[in-house]
């Protein structure tokens, strides 16, 4: 089985045990409802087996998360895969933005109508991811000043057909562990 981290969050996203498609930028599951584990009454409480299975937390859409905090979060992220790509796969950048700008737009016209997710942060990995991108800014002569905190990737539920949820994960912001 292949289990799929966040980059700059440091914490597992999903794995490929689940239905998924992918093209060059998304990685995107199919989700059902399933029983939730530790409720009282398992036949009433239902949650995403994606976000059961990979502990991924929910964003509250009216308080934490509105369009002008997401468009910010998104650039900072876009941004750090973009030094990630120039530095590891620079072939892959501008593909990654112009396909990424694609994505965003479409989010953006009927936000929403998606729910958004994130990892569960490994904050002291986070830090060492932190302090190692630094580094390597600082000793190629780079302003390491933006790089005080990563943003995690935010992944998002897509009701298709409006009914049938799907996560997507940014490919590019990712790594894979075999198990």
């Amino acid at each position: 089985m292949i289990v799929y981290f966040d980059q700059f969050g440091c914490c597992e996203l999903v794995s490929d045990s689940f239905p998924h498609t992918e093209t060059d930028l998304l990685y995107s599951v199919e989700a059902k409802m399933v029983p939730k584990e530790d409720a009282e009454d398992p036949e009433t409480e239902q949650i995403l087996d994606v976000v059961q299975n990979h502990n991924l937390m929910q964003f509250a859409n009216e308080t934490a998360l509105d369009k002008k905090t997401f468009t910010a979060m998104i650039k900072k992220y876009v941004k750090q895969v973009r030094m990630y790509l120039k530095e590891n796969k620079p072939e892959r950048e501008e593909a990654f933005v112009n396909e990424m700008n694609e994505f965003i737009k479409k989010i953006l016209k009927d936000f929403k109508d998606y729910d958004y997710y994130h990892g569960t942060v490994d904050y002291d990995a986070m830090e060492e991811k932190v302090n190692e991108m630094k580094a390597k800014a600082e000793a190629a002569g780079k302003d390491a000043s933006s790089l005080s905190h990563l943003q995690e990737m935010i992944v998002i539920c897509e009701y298709v057909d409006g009914v049938k949820p799907t996560f997507h994960f940014f490919k590019d912001g990712m790594y894979e562990e075999m198990y």
